[in-house]
């Protein structure tokens, strides 16, 4: 496990290369045969795991919407509403907030790479895994790391923090805000000034807090938050939003190392148009992740911040009562210390965590985890979250815990005692279908039949409606209705945009709670008020540039699957897929082939910085822009470079690269086999043999 995968583009990534290569000409070159994909099926289960999270149902739909392509006014109008969308979560009137292509990690390492040059101390405030990636990222881009701890179920205090930031003096603190491998919320007022009266930045990890528990990151002080978007924003992996403060930007601006260029924040503020005044190309970004991210922020925008949290912290309070009903402890002792988003539980002594979690899967269709990093073998880990923040969700999970957890108990006991168990005995047993119409959302029916559902669904709009009249409210309950969002047996009916007021009293299943009673506001000032992001109309070209190109049609149903957790058996079975896919695809018989998330370029810094060492030489055939590309990321890696180059309307022949390779000896030649900047095709009959003589 590294980090969350954009499921959509797993399923893309596969349907594209069976559908482009299962009709090509077959010829005696091709050494590895076409593999048999099979049409996988598997019953959805409710993901209630750390994350990802169920997607949003307009997020669902988002991901489908027409291809945008870098240099189209479309493109730009889409990336203009990330930002307003972004600023308003993040809380910030920075005009350095944008996205980067790839998961949290890729987040953490821009923030990282951006604000610590080689050389100079990050002190790490660890108390989970995230903390320890860090320390990781950053060892490597040789940066000196100091590292705080306290207990893995505790935070930090600030007195703790400042003998660190008095003794160390260092260039910025990292800390993460909620901890999804603990289930700890660090509280943050003060944290900021505390760091900049001793010279350092504040480096904060939000990816499992942001849009499910209260962040400012002004009025916090915090200097490079990043996210992602498969938590509380109940969207797909695979995009990382990001924000720098004034102070951060200067750095940055002032700086004298260069970061990797896949992650240069210099260059992804002016393809994102931060500063109003350009519109460059650094990379292709992938159309789906971007109007899903922009789903997810008119989502949250529409309902408010502080009716997502408090969504977010009355479900996962109710959660938590339910849980000390059956028995259950908190792995986190005090209660202000936990997250609203995941909640950690121990389990009592003989009972196996990864065992537990199958289990509930089996028997509940439900997903949850064990612990990660720290927390492994000593936790479970549950996500009450985005689109799941629900009474609804938290009463189905816990109960069916509860009841996985007896039977485990009862088998426990009965195996210590030698007692035999029937062959077949059904131990456990399914969580029954809900009440209908018991409260205002339609319940969760893990072994519902298609005639309840419709029943439930009924009755649950009856409620809306009738609460809705004792509101003064008499629009029709359907324009407060989010779509249903069916996967195989379940459905999930949400409600998003209904009035404030209204929608608490729904939540909390009684009328007129102020909100100010779930979550505690009145110490915050919003400065960024909810941005207005209008459904845009696109119509779409026949793309015939040099790319993005138009999907097939079994890509555009392939982006509509369901979403994948990082852990369970059906993601590996996709990697599977794509892995011998891809070597159908490469041709090749390498056990080493895989899919980077993100573009194209994260590919080619990935090949380059794995396989040329600091110090060693690359010699660059070069002919076009990407060869161009490739030298710059070289050079950021400290690797030598040497470049040999052919007009750019020819290619190159063996007899001119024999003499660079015999004359410089590179521990490697890069090499554009297509270039579509040129329109040229490079015939590498022979030159691997060269490269290796």
């Amino acid at each position: 496990f590294n980090s969350n995968y954009s499921v959509p583009l797993f399923f893309t990534t596969l349907i594209l290369i069976i559908e482009s290569l299962s009709q090509t000409m077959h010829s005696d070159k091709i050494r590895v045969s076409a593999p048999k994909i099979e049409n996988r099926q598997f019953v959805k289960p409710l993901l209630c795991g750390p994350g990802p999270c169920d997607y949003w149902p307009s997020v669902a739909e988002a991901v489908a919407n027409p291809i945008i392509t870098p240099n189209c006014d479309e493109f730009y109008h889409v990336l203009e509403d990330i930002r307003a969308g972004l600023q308003y979560v993040f809380q910030t009137q920075s005009k350095l907030v944008l996205a980067m292509s790839g998961a949290g990690h890729a987040g953490m390492e821009a923030v990282i790479n951006n604000l610590v040059a080689p050389g100079e101390t990050l002190l790490i405030a660890a108390r989970g895994i995230w903390d320890q990636r860090a320390e990781i990222i950053a060892k490597r881009l040789g940066i000196k790391v100091e590292v705080t701890r306290v207990p893995m179920n505790t935070t930090f205090n600030l007195e703790q923090i400042e003998t660190e930031l008095k003794r160390l003096r260092p260039a910025a603190l990292f800390i993460t805000h909620g901890d999804s491998s603990t289930g700890t919320v660090q509280k943050m007022d003060g944290l900021g000034q505390l760091c900049h009266k001793y010279g350092a930045l504040l480096l904060v990890d939000t990816v499992v807090s942001l849009c499910g528990h209260p962040f400012f990151m002004d009025e916090f002080e915090a200097d490079g938050v990043f996210s992602s978007t498969q938590k509380a924003f109940s969207g797909p992996a695979g995009i990382s939003p990001v924000a720098f403060s004034t102070r951060a930007e200067e750095k940055i601006n002032n700086r004298k190392h260069e970061p990797s260029f896949y992650f240069d924040v210099k260059l992804l503020a002016k393809q994102w148009n931060c500063y109003g005044d350009t519109r460059i190309y650094h990379h292709t970004m992938s159309p789906p992740m971007l109007w899903a991210l922009r789903a997810c922020l008119q989502e949250i925008s529409n309902t408010t911040l502080p009716v997502v949290w408090a969504r977010n912290a009355a479900s996962t309070a109710h959660f938590h009562k339910r849980l000390q009903d059956h028995g259950f402890e908190f792995f986190v002792p005090k209660p202000e210390e936990r997250l609203t988003t995941v909640t950690t539980v121990a389990l009592p002594k003989g009972i196996d965590y990864l065992k537990f979690t199958t289990v509930l899967r089996e028997k509940h269709n439900i997903l949850i985890l064990e612990g990660r990093g720290p927390t492994e073998g000593k936790a479970l880990r549950v996500g009450i979250m985005g689109v799941n923040a629900r009474i609804e969700v938290a009463d189905t999970v816990a109960d069916a815990m509860a009841d996985t957890l007896k039977a485990m108990l009862s088998l426990h006991k009965k195996l210590r005692q030698g007692g035999d168990i029937p062959a077949g005995a059904e131990l456990f047993v399914s969580v029954k279908v809900p009440a209908a119409g018991r409260s205002s959302f339609a319940p969760l029916c893990p072994a519902g039949k298609p005639g309840s559902l419709r029943q439930s669904r009924w009755e649950s709009n009856q409620f809306v409606e009738t609460t809705l009249r004792s509101f003064d409210l008499h629009p029709a309950s359907q324009s407060y209705i989010t779509s249903d969002l069916a996967w195989e047996r379940r459905t999930i009916m949400s409600i998003s945009a209904l009035p404030n007021a209204l929608l608490t009293s729904l939540i909390c299943g009684t009328v007129n709670v102020e909100i100010q009673n779930i979550v505690d506001m009145s110490s915050h000032k919003f400065i960024v008020a909810p941005p207005r992001i209008e459904d845009r109309e696109v119509v779409k070209p026949l793309l015939c540039g040099p790319g993005p190109c138009d999907y097939w049609p079994s890509v555009e149903r392939a982006l509509s699957k369901p979403v994948l957790s990082p852990i369970c058996e059906e993601l590996f079975k996709v990697l599977e897929d794509i892995r011998i896919s891809l070597q159908y695809a490469f041709q090749t018989r390498s056990k080493l082939v895989m899919a980077t998330s993100g573009s194209g370029h994260s590919g080619m810094e990935a090949i380059i910085s794995n396989l040329v060492g600091p110090g060693e030489t690359l010699l660059i055939a070069s002919r076009g822009i990407w060869d161009q590309r490739a030298l710059v990321i070289a050079t950021r890696y400290g690797i030598k470079v040497e470049v040999v180059s052919t007009p750019m309307d020819t290619t190159f022949s063996l007899a001119q690269l024999e003499p660079e390779l015999k004359r410089i000896r590179p521990a490697a030649l890069f090499i554009t086999h297509g270039d579509s900047s040129t329109g040229t095709l490079q015939n590498l009959e022979g030159l691997g043999d060269l490269c290796h003589k």
